[in-house]
C-alpha cells in the first residue's frame, strides 16, 4: 500500500486510517513524502503502528517521480496507489488481492474499482463513479478495456485508488512516465493502466471499494480545454501505437465525449462551489 503525499495535513490521517481499517491484513503502508513544508510529516510519525513506514525526500521529486518511488519503495507483491486525500473501505484490499490470489496463470494485469466522489467535508456528492458494473464484477481483455475507454473519451479505470496491479509489472514498463506527465499531465494514469493491459485482462469489481475527494478549489474547474485535449490526443496515441482495435469513429466518438465530459465535471465542481452545504 503506497501513499505519495505533499503537503496534506487536513487529511492524511485519515487516509491512513481508512487503511489500517481493512479487514485484510497482510499489508504495509509505504507513505513517501515529498519535501512537505505543512504538518504532514509530522501527523505521520505520531503514528504508532509498525505497518506503517514513512521515507522523506529531501527535496520535492515532483508527482510523477514521487509515485514512482512508492512503488519502488514498497516491498509486496502487490501495489495500490492511494491519494493522501482518498480513502479506501474496509473490504478494497481483500477483494483487489483476492483477484491476484486466484490469477494462476497471471492473466489478470489490472484490477480495479468503481468509487465513490466525497467533498472536503467527506460527504459522498456520487455513488459508483467508474466502470458500470451492475454490482457484478466484469472481466475483459487488456485490448477490450482500451476499446471502451476510447470511445468513451475518458478513463474509465479512475485515480490510482481504484486500482491494484502487480509491483514487478509496474517496475517492468518503468511505471508512471515522465513523459507523458510532461506532455499530457491528466494522462498519466491512464497511461500507466494502458501499458499494463498490453500485459493481460483487466476485473473490475463490482462495487465501490474507496472515495476520491474533490473540493470546489479544484483545477478541474479552469482548466476545461486541457483536460479535454489532453483526453483527445491520448485516445489517438493509443490507435497510433495499435494498442486497441480502435479506428476513426472510436477517436472521433472519444473526442466529443472528452469534451462533454470535461464541461460536465465544471458544472459538478460550480455546483461544489455555489452549494458547499447542499
Amino acid at each position: 500500500m503506497c501513499i505519495a503525499v505533499r503537503n496534506c495535513e487536513t487529511y492524511i490521517a485519515a487516509a491512513i486510517e481508512s487503511v489500517l481499517g481493512q479487514r485484510y491484513d497482510d499489508f504495509e503502508v509505504v507513505i513517501v513524502d515529498n519535501a512537505s513544508t505543512d504538518g504532514t510529516v509530522g501527523i505521520v510519525q505520531a503514528i504508532r503502528d509498525d505497518r506503517v513506514r514513512l521515507v522523506e525526500n529531501p527535496v520535492n521529486l515532483g508527482l510523477c517521480h514521487n509515485w514512482n518511488r512508492s512503488i519502488e519503495e514498497a516491498r509486496g507483491r502487490y501495489v495500490k496507489v492511494l491519494g493522501a486525500d482518498d480513502i479506501l473501505y474496509p473490504d478494497c484490499l481483500a477483494e483487489q488481492a483476492a483477484v491476484f490470489d486466484a490469477d494462476r496463470d497471471r492473466s489478470v494485469a489490472l484490477v480495479c474499482c468503481p468509487r465513490d466522489i466525497i467533498d472536503s467535508h467527506g460527504r459522498v456528492r456520487m455513488r459508483s463513479r467508474g466502470w458500470r458494473t451492475g454490482g457484478r464484477p466484469r472481466r475483459m481483455t487488456g485490448r477490450e478495456a482500451m476499446k471502451q475507454m476510447a470511445r468513451a473519451g475518458r478513463n474509465l479505470i479512475g485515480e490510482p485508488l481504484t486500482t491494484m496491479f502487480r509491483r514487478e509489472d509496474a517496475l517492468g514498463i518503468g511505471g508512471f512516465d515522465p513523459a507523458v506527465y510532461a506532455s499530457l499531465p491528466v494522462c498519466i494514469d491512464w497511461d500507466l493502466w494502458c501499458r499494463l493491459l498490453e500485459k493481460g485482462d483487466l476485473v473490475v469489481n463490482g462495487g465501490a471499494l474507496g472515495a476520491f475527494r474533490v473540493n470546489a478549489g479544484s483545477e478541474s474547474l479552469t482548466r476545461v480545454a486541457q483536460f479535454a485535449e489532453n483526453d483527445r490526443r491520448f485516445i489517438a496515441s493509443l490507435y497510433h501505437k495499435g494498442l486497441a482495435d480502435i479506428g476513426a469513429v472510436d477517436i472521433a466518438l472519444g473526442s466529443v465525449r472528452a469534451w462533454r465530459d470535461a464541461w460536465l465535471r465544471r458544472v459538478f465542481y460550480t455546483y461544489l462551489k455555489v452549494r458547499p452545504s447542499a
